[in-house]
């Protein structure tokens, strides 16, 4: 499944353990994996804590601090902090599948992460069994 996101902001988190939950149902995998892959070279995915708001602006305000958008990149194309970002954060993620539902925990939701918005992405969600 591809699941298209429309992001807001330069840079920003977006929830979507609802929408893997969704894929992984609509896939008919009850027990294995399921990949989670941004499809883009500025964007990542990744798990993080989903009850605080506030540590998703911590986040992206120390990964921002780490990779500063006004260093000097090589690249010409403007973006290099946002490729740098996703290539540390990383483009997937594999979770396991129990019971048709992705195992996670608690405090732990499925975001993706876009450094170079906004615009319309793109992430593929794919559920195999074990």
């Amino acid at each position: 499944m591809i699941l298209a996101i429309t992001s807001k902001h330069k840079t920003e988190m977006v929830d979507i353990t609802s929408e893997v939950k969704e894929a992984i149902i609509k896939s008919g995998v009850t027990d294995g994996i399921c990949v989670i892959t941004a499809q883009h070279t500025t964007a990542s995915v990744m798990l993080f804590e989903k009850v605080d708001p506030n540590l998703q602006r911590d986040f992206l305000s120390e990964i921002k601090r780490k990779i500063p958008d006004d260093s000097i990149y090589s690249h010409v194309g403007g973006n290099g902090s946002a490729h740098m970002k996703a290539a540390f954060i990383g483009s997937s993620i594999t979770i396991p599948v129990a019971s048709a539902a992705p195992v996670i925990g608690e405090w732990q939701g499925i975001f993706f992460c876009d450094f170079d918005g906004p615009r319309e992405r793109k992430v593929a969600i794919t559920a195999v069994s074990s």
